[in-house]
């Protein structure tokens, strides 16, 4: 709980850090007037601010045409991510064109205090997001296709770090290099599609990382939590390979689902072999791809999570988001006629919401 309130009044402060930061448009579409194409100019512009907000907003054209570092804190903004049918979710964005980053940003050491919300990391065989700084909230994002989502690298003290309703695919976390102490790190209410978290320095500490009230979903085989001295609660681990595990020693482990004989300790609520391998009577199933890990109706009160509310990306206290949308108002739905005649006034139909 005191990990928790810390977190939660961290990320109060970040939000109310600057009451006058500035807000900078991005928008790579040719012709489009913002305040500048790409981040990569962005951070050359003198006069951007610590604490500002860079809008970066949905292309067609990616962003980053080459690796940069953001050296000051900073809250970026995307529209969100699987916008839209068949494999989305329908009117959330009346602009369903998604904000992509497609070469490794990293956080410098001087970037303590730096929010991403809604943006997607595609950057292949790379790193899509280094982290050398503590006091970092990253939330609501998609990681897909990336040899590595998130690494910690430089520093040897990782502190307030919230990595919260984002969508990994294919994309894992990890650390580097050795001897790094993790004094207060949550990794909750994640989606990871065939990815995995791997903390395996001998000389780090791991007593401050929670992992809680995510989904593991994958075919593949070996060890989804490379951890030792974490502790995880409250996750769901649908693990098909055959091979499939998770790390048990020195860690405190409880009040988790897998769906394989084996994954987890006996007893402290922990509950393995679930309906065999597939769950299918555990998640809805249909659906887009995040709403489709919504668990179906009964499952919480069959296996109450440890607040006794529910297991998986919708439990707890910050529950999952679909499809990535930022805590700012968004227009769902926009109506502007293709024409209009002069000397007339020009109806436009706009329907926004706000996104807490």
């Amino acid at each position: 709980m005191t990990k928790m309130m810390t977190l939660a009044a961290v990320a109060g402060l970040l939000f109310s850090a600057k009451v006058d930061a500035k807000i900078w448009r991005v928008n790579s579409t040719p012709g489009f007037s913002a305040d500048a194409s790409d981040l990569v100019d962005l951070f050359d512009n003198v006069n951007v601010m610590p604490f500002d907000t860079i809008h970066l907003e949905g292309s067609t054209i990616t962003y980053t045409p080459s690796q940069v570092t953001c050296d000051i804190p900073l809250v970026f903004i995307g529209p969100g991510f699987y916008l839209g049918l068949p494999n989305g979710n329908q009117g959330l964005q009346a602009n369903e064109t998604y904000a992509t980053i497609t070469k490794t940003l990293t956080l410098g050491p001087n970037a303590a205090g730096t929010r991403m919300y809604g943006i997607r990391f595609n950057v292949g065989s790379s790193t899509a997001l280094n982290v050398q700084c503590s006091d970092v909230v990253i939330s609501r994002n998609l990681f897909d296709g990336n040899t590595w989502a998130i690494v910690f690298v430089g520093s040897s003290t990782f502190q307030n770090i919230m990595i919260s309703k984002n969508y990994f695919l294919s994309s894992s976390i990890g650390e580097s290099p050795d001897a790094q102490t993790f004094p207060v790190v949550h990794i909750s209410n994640n989606i990871f599609v065939d990815s995995f978290l791997e903390f395996t320095g001998a000389n780090d500490s791991y007593a401050g990382v929670v992992i809680r009230s995510n989904v593991f979903s994958s075919w593949m085989n070996g060890d989804f939590c490379q951890i030792n001295g974490a502790e995880l609660h409250d996750n769901i681990f649908a693990l098909t390979g055959a091979t499939a595990s998770i790390s048990t020693q020195g860690n405190l482990i409880h009040y988790n689902l897998a769906s394989g004989s084996s994954f987890l300790p006996n007893g402290g609520g922990n509950v393995n072999n679930v309906n065999g391998v597939d769950m299918t009577t555990v998640f809805e199933g249909a659906g887009s791809v995040d709403a489709m890990f919504a668990l179906q109706p009964g499952v919480d009160v069959l296996y109450p999570a440890s607040d006794g509310g529910e297991r998986g990306i919708f439990g707890g206290s910050d529950p999952y988001v679909l499809s990535g949308i930022p805590p700012v108002p968004t227009i769902y739905h926009l109506l502007v006629p293709t024409n209009a005649q002069a000397g007339t006034p020009l109806l436009v139909e706009i329907s926004t919401r706000s996104n807490d």
